[in-house]
C-alpha cells in the first residue's frame, strides 16, 4: 500500500507524461497530469492506453509529492523544452504552413506554366521532325 508521499504518473517513449484529459504533456506543469497514489491503478491505465494505441511505450514513474499534493518530477525525466503545448503548436504550424503554401503555389504555378510551355514546344518539335521524317531510325 502506498502512502501519500508517493504518486505514480505515466511517461511515454517521447518522455511526455499522460495528462488528466488523456493527452501527452511535457510535465513542467504537474497540475494537469494524470496521477494516482495506487500503482495498480497506474498499471491499469498503461494497459488501457496500450490497448488503444499499441505504438505507445509507457512506463510507470514513481514520484515524491510536494506540499500541494502534486508529483515532483526529477529534471532528468523531463523532455527537452518545447515552445508551446502540442495542440497550440500544431494549430500555429497549420497557419504558418498555409501562408507558406500560398507563396509556394504561386511559385509552383509559374514553374508549371514554364514546364508546360517547354513540353508543348518539345511536342511541336517532335511532330515537325516526324512529319519531315528526320527523326526516323534507320532499318538494319
Amino acid at each position: 500500500m502506498s502512502d501519500m508521499s508517493e504518486l505514480f504518473i505515466l511517461q511515454n517513449h517521447d518522455n511526455l507524461f499522460l495528462g488528466r484529459q488523456k493527452e501527452w504533456l511535457d510535465g513542467r506543469d504537474p497540475t494537469g497530469l494524470f496521477k494516482t497514489p495506487h500503482k495498480d491503478e497506474a498499471v491499469n491505465q498503461v494497459f488501457e492506453i496500450s490497448s488503444k494505441d499499441y505504438t505507445q511505450r509507457i512506463r510507470v514513474v514513481s514520484c515524491k509529492v510536494n506540499e500541494k499534493g502534486l508529483p515532483v518530477i526529477e529534471p532528468e525525466l523531463l523532455p527537452d523544452a518545447q515552445p508551446k503545448s502540442a495542440s497550440l503548436f500544431a494549430e500555429e504550424a497549420v497557419t504558418d504552413e498555409a501562408t507558406v503554401d500560398v507563396d509556394e503555389f504561386a511559385a509552383d504555378d509559374e514553374d508549371a506554366a514554364d514546364i508546360k510551355l517547354d513540353a508543348e514546344s518539345d511536342q511541336a518539335n517532335e511532330s515537325d521532325e516526324t512529319e519531315t521524317g528526320d527523326n526516323q531510325q534507320p532499318l538494319l
